[in-house]
């Protein structure tokens, strides 16, 4: 029988073999969601949202840029850490990374299950909310 150790143990070499793909997955969503918007939303030529790498912490972060036309810019940075095991918006733990059997995922802060898609909605949905309402260039 194992001590709590090793079983501690197992859960962070879960957490550290698997939990950078988590995290491209979760990156690989905004970025398409992004992408999705501004093809949807935004006039011609126009970019009011963007996606990026954040410049001092490229790896486990990126920058989500909204730019509302006549507005200010705003912007929140999303940081990913594996060793606190926590996803943060803006300076603010929004989800944790936890492992349940033997997969990772995220959890929201109270302790539900949230898909890669749920992830993404929660970060960029307030921010999307900042730009005009327009009709959506898609066919129904």
């Amino acid at each position: 029988m194992s001590s709590w150790v090793e079983d501690e143990a197992r859960i962070q070499a879960v957490l550290f073999r698997d939990g950078p793909e988590l995290w491209r997955d979760l990156k690989s969503s905004l970025h398409q969601a992004v992408k999705d918007y501004t093809r949807i939303y935004s006039p011609p030529g126009m970019i009011e949202v963007q996606c990026t790498d954040c410049a001092s912490r490229a790896e486990n972060c990126v920058r989500i840029r909204v730019v509302p036309p006549g507005k200010p810019e705003t912007s929140a940075e999303v940081h990913f850490s594996l060793e606190n095991q926590q996803l943060e918006c803006a300076g603010k733990v929004v989800f944790m990374v936890a492992v349940e059997s033997g997969e990772v995922l995220f959890e929201d802060m109270g302790g539900t299950k949230a898909t890669i898609e749920n992830v993404s909605r929660a970060l960029l949905k307030p921010l999307f909310d900042k730009l005009p309402r327009r009709k959506p260039n898609i066919s129904a």
